[in-house]
């Protein structure tokens, strides 16, 4: 009897296991090369070199906010989803900051700039483009979201937003291309 409550215990379990496995979205991230590292004539650009490690540094970011969601892969082949951090800059919100000159005293006013990481999402053949924000209130505030983390985060929770919104199509489109037929080798050229 013990034997076979743990056999229907097991049947369960890997039921679940397999179903989740089929509704969990495999998640790509990398930090993109941007077209002008190519060192052209041996020139090594020690700018883009920091860039480079900075996007790097954000795509890392964005990695940790989604693994607590998704299942990360290590290969674009096998992703649902594959999210390129672009670059990082900054970026303006739009509204105006009034301050007092401290050499002046007189008052100034400019736009405010936040710290942005700017993120491409890929689907099958659907592309579009994310900011990630260091400071905004749209989406909830992690309790460790400093400068570029918190950018970062921004982009991480805009990615999920979009992934949550689109998962019935990934997993349609998933498994479309499991049951594709496989391609056809070129056989010997007849004579």
């Amino acid at each position: 009897m013990r034997t076979a409550t743990k056999i229907v215990l097991l049947s369960i379990v890997l039921a679940v296991a397999s179903h989740a496995g089929i509704s969990q979205i495999n998640v790509y991230v990398t930090a993109k090369p941007s077209p002008d590292q190519a060192n052209v004539g041996g020139f090594v650009d020690p700018l883009e070199e920091r860039r480079a490690k900075e996007r790097a540094d954000s795509a890392q970011d964005i990695k940790k906010r989604m693994a607590k969601k998704f299942h990360l892969v290590d290969s674009a082949d096998t992703a649902d989803v594959i999210v390129d951090v672009i670059d990082r800059g900054h970026a303006t919100t739009g509204d105006l900051l009034t301050y007092r000159d401290l050499f002046g005293g007189g008052l100034r006013t400019s736009e405010e700039q936040v710290l942005a990481v700017y993120v491409e999402l890929r689907a099958s053949d659907y592309k579009t483009k994310f900011t990630g924000l260091s400071m905004t209130s749209e989406q909830p505030r992690a309790t460790d979201c400093i400068w570029w983390r918190c950018a970062a985060a921004s982009a991480a929770w805009k990615i999920e937003q979009w992934i949550n919104a689109n998962r019935e199509r990934l997993i349609a489109l998933r498994s479309k291309s499991k049951n594709a037929a496989p391609p056809v080798e070129p056989g010997p050229e007849k004579k």
